[in-house]
């Protein structure tokens, strides 16, 4: 179902490009579109930007793929390649500190500690009414 979708809305884009840069896509490609665009996208309309449409991420994605590879010049690809890497770099850094191994090690340390000191529990010994009377005995007895 949102396969579906998401071919409609790469078709209906694809349709309300100008001939020349719909040229400049392969044919199978937007025949491949066309056969299995079923899906309703009337919300699609020339006169909004593609911004402010509401699309599915996947043809986001699909529409940078099919912009890289046949609207973008090679200076455009150049600056582009250089974007993506340096986005690549940062989620590599975020990733290193999440899942740091010192920091993992340091934390399962102190949650193991907490969960010792949460376990252990004051152990009031109470001693039975039976106890009670034979240690008295025993200390009465013990006096004299």
């Amino acid at each position: 179902m949102k396969d579906r979708k998401v071919i409609s809305e790469l078709n209906a884009i694809i349709k309300q490009l100008d001939s020349n840069t719909i040229l400049k896509i392969p044919q199978k490609l937007i025949e491949t579109l066309e056969e299995n665009a079923t899906f309703p996208v009337e919300y699609i309309k020339p006169d909004i930007p593609l911004e402010e449409l509401k699309l599915e991420e996947e043809t986001k994605e699909i529409l940078a793929i099919i912009a890289y590879y046949y609207f973008c010049t090679e200076p455009e690809r150049k600056e582009w390649d250089k974007q993506l890497e340096k986005n690549e770099e940062l989620y590599q850094n975020y990733l290193r500190q999440k899942y740091d191994v010192n920091d993992l090690l340091k934390k399962e340390v102190e949650s193991t500690k907490e969960d010792i000191l949460d376990k252990q529990e004051m152990i009031i010994y109470q001693e039975s009414f039976f106890t009670k009377v034979i240690n008295k005995i025993k200390q009465w007895l013990l006096k004299k």
